[in-house]
């Protein structure tokens, strides 16, 4: 099609897993440009980039003709006189068809992935459409919403992360619409990345406020009024509030309180005021970027028109937003990423066991993490397998009590003074407020979570393997599992990945499936044992060797060679075939 296809076809792929990484998804997202033209003979030419056996052209050779009524239909709705409005209207349909089309025909090829296709461009004569892939199980963990359909038909509307990818769609039919045939998708990728990050932000939140009735309200200007008030402390100290963003008729909302003058959403200081009377079950209520009230608010409820929308302030410069009682969108310093979940009773019960043993009171335990995740102020449960002997250590940095189970209104008002609360693994408490020691480690902490989090992290550091389990609440709402395990696999799936490869390069398959079996490989580098490091360390210097991989400059894999994980133990593994190892990052 033309003569840098592959390297534009790469710096889609490229982006699109640097962007969706920046905003917490691992889904392998992969580009494919497919192209089409009119040659001799009316005859529909077809071009694949990268062509593999999963895409190869004789898949879309239908495109334009199996949707033939449906192309009609879209053409009949344009008729009358026809002006260029008309007559791109009446493309776009068409090309919407096809759209469906061609993610239908690689999802009939692949169904382990989801594929999402983008308005086309046009180069060198071909009509060029740009699709991301990615990998369905891992996608479909992630938080979505159901949108109404006679809201919006964006792909972006269920969540920040298809909204990314609608983005990061768009902007490459521009890039092929431009006067020249294109390069790359962007320019310097650090600032390319945040520029899509913000701009899905502003449309994801838009797409939430369309009215079927009223295009004119966008995000832009809610998502800086929140910025603004989230960063704005009063009287010295972070606020914290809820705003609900919904029409005044909404059937989950109780008006308690209308203002009499109403406050403009982009006014940061009076906005900030009006936000500090909301309380755990009043909260601030907005339309068309106006507060005008508190009220209570049913948050589960799921309208047949536009959504309410709940956006918790919830420190210096972060805030939230849910939908139905979704959590969607976190927004800290103006980045938006995936909210950090809360903690999911499954992998907290893996996290006991495995750490503490079959013997530790998972269900006790779980109960109290429950209650320890609705401080608003933030705590700290530390569960040691030797909760006797530490209690004795920290004593001169910490209030001993004889050991007992609290209930939850107790242990709710113990959490209320400064430091972590103690816990053995049936559940009785041996110390509250304990100052945590530890040295710090390179490599381990975050600068930019708060002195709770970060003295979590000494202390688990400095403690043996599988000492203690430590849940960490942080006053801007955010709840860390300490440690964070990585998910048991099935020995013999990562066995079979090295085997795959193995057989890629036996076969000399294309050199872009075996980029694509090397990053299964990678994707399970943590459970490799010393024997199939060296295998795949040895596989990746046979294909370094290859012309097709010397000549590419887009097909690459890290050089880094790859070594035995001192933390893997058999703890990390399950026999069997009955769970799904696909996903592990």
């Amino acid at each position: 099609m033309w003569r840098d296809q592959a390297s534009f076809r790469w710096s889609i792929d490229y982006a699109a897993r640097v962007t969706l990484a920046s905003i917490g998804v691992q889904a392998g997202p992969v580009a494919t440009l497919v192209g089409f033209r009119l040659a001799d003979g009316g005859r529909i030419e077809v071009s694949v980039e990268p062509a593999t056996h999963m895409s190869a052209p004789d898949t879309f050779t239908h495109v334009f003709t199996e949707r033939e009524a449906e192309l009609a239909d879209a053409v009949r709705r344009f008729d009358g006189p026809e002006d260029d409005e008309e007559s791109w209207a009446s493309e776009r349909a068409k090309q919407a068809l096809r759209i469906v089309s061609i993610c239908n025909a690689l999802v009939h090829r692949n169904s382990h992935h989801v594929f999402y296709g983008g308005f086309p461009g046009r180069v060198n004569g071909w009509e060029v459409y740009p699709v991301i892939s990615v990998v369905r199980s891992r996608w479909l963990s992630y938080p979505t919403i159901e949108i109404p359909a006679r809201i919006t038909a964006d792909i972006g509307a269920r969540s920040l992360q298809h909204t990314l990818v609608g983005v990061l769609l768009d902007q490459a039919g521009r890039a092929m619409r431009g006067q020249d045939p294109p390069q790359e998708v962007g320019g310097f990728i650090s600032r390319f990345t945040d520029d899509l990050r913000r701009r899905a932000a502003d449309d994801f939140v838009s797409q939430l406020l369309r009215d079927p009735e009223d295009y004119a309200q966008t995000g832009f200007e809610l998502n800086n009024a929140l910025d603004s008030v989230s960063a704005q402390p009063y009287e010295g100290r972070t606020g914290v509030g809820t705003i609900v963003v919904a029409p005044p008729n909404h059937p989950g909302i109780e008006r308690i309180v209308t203002f009499g003058r109403h406050v403009p959403i982009t006014d940061a200081r009076p906005l900030r005021k009006a936000l500090e009377m909301t309380g755990p079950d009043l909260h601030l209520l907005v339309t068309d970027n106006t507060a005008w009230g508190l009220g209570r608010v049913n948050l589960t409820e799921r309208p047949t028109s536009s959504p309410a929308l709940t956006i918790k302030v919830v420190g210096r410069g972060a805030w939230q937003l849910e939908a139905g009682g979704v959590p969607l969108m976190r927004m800290q310093d103006r980045m938006p990423t995936l909210p950090d979940e809360r903690i999911a009773r499954t992998t907290f019960v893996d996290t006991v066991h495995r750490v503490l043993g079959p013997t530790a009171d998972a269900d006790s335990l779980w109960s109290m993490a429950e209650v320890a995740a609705e401080q608003q102020h933030g705590t700290m449960l530390v569960i040691h397998r030797d909760a006797v002997s530490e209690s004795g250590r920290l004593a001169a940095q910490a209030t001993p009590i004889h050991p007992s189970p609290l209930t939850e209104q107790t242990l709710a008002s113990m959490s209320s003074i400064d430091g972590a609360i103690l816990l053995d693994p049936q559940g009785c408490c041996h110390a509250v407020g304990v100052i945590l020691d530890g040295v710090a480690v390179a490599n381990h902490g975050d600068p930019s979570r708060g002195a709770r989090f970060n003295s979590a992290v000494r202390y688990h550091q400095s403690m043996p393997h599988n000492t203690c389990v430590i849940v960490v609440v942080s006053e801007d709402g955010m709840i860390n599992l300490l440690p964070k395990l990585r998910r048991q696999v099935d020995r013999d799936s990562v066995e079979q990945a090295l085997r795959d490869l193995d057989w890629g390069l036996f076969n000399q398959v294309a050199i872009v499936d075996l980029i694509a079996l090397d990053r299964r490989v990678q994707s399970l580098a943590f459970y490799l044992s010393e024997e199939q490091a060296d295998r795949v360390n040895a596989l990746r210097a046979a294909i370094a060797e290859l012309p097709e991989y010397q000549g590419s400059a887009e097909h690459r894999f890290d050089t880094k060679p790859l070594a035995r994980d001192p933390e893997l133990d058999d703890s990390y593994f399950f026999d069997g075939d009955d769970r799904d190892d696909e996903g592990v990052m």
